[in-house]
């Protein structure tokens, strides 16, 4: 069995790397593109998850691989990206949120408000896009293993928040 040299490994494994979704492909995937813009991003097809057709709508749900522990899928709709979603893929700062902090938090504050009770960025979990109104949901850390918060935006303003184990 021959192996390939180590400079046409290395490409390979860079090929292959490019394919995998990260956090930089995942923020860098837009509301409103298209489908073909979202291949360009990632460097490959996605693996189609589900596919819905309701009168002349379609509606299908894709998935990209994740390095390690994780996943990101993109929900596009009559080749319009209207949702994405991801989970382990990182992104946001390294805070750790409080109990207290967290009750600071009220409805209708700006994400940027939440950033500076918090301290820092929080992780983009989904997004999406549908009939004109925009959501967003991040979730931040807390101390302990596990603790976290979600917040909840609909067209940038605080609509929800949930908290398990901050202290």
């Amino acid at each position: 069995m021959e192996t390939a040299p180590a400079s046409e490994q290395d490409a390979q494994a860079e090929a292959q790397e490019d394919d995998s979704a990260d956090v930089e492909k995942y923020l860098s995937i837009q509301m409103g593109s298209s489908y073909q813009d979202v291949v360009a991003i990632m460097g490959s097809e996605g693996k189609v998850s589900s596919q819905t057709s309701v009168g002349d709508s379609n509606t299908t749900l894709y998935e990209w691989d994740v390095k390690g522990f994780g996943s990101m899928n993109v929900t596009v709709q009559d080749d319009v990206v209207v949702g994405k979603a991801e989970m382990g893929l990182g992104g946001g700062d390294d805070v750790k949120v409080t109990y207290d902090q967290y009750q600071q938090v009220t409805t209708g504050m700006s994400y940027d408000e939440v950033c500076a009770v918090f301290g820092g960025k929080g992780e983009l979990v989904t997004q999406s896009s549908l009939m004109g109104i925009t959501s967003d949901i991040y979730m931040w850390s807390g101390t302990d293993l596990g603790a976290n918060c979600t917040i909840s935006f609909q067209d940038g303003a605080v609509s929800s928040m949930s908290q398990y184990g901050l202290e």
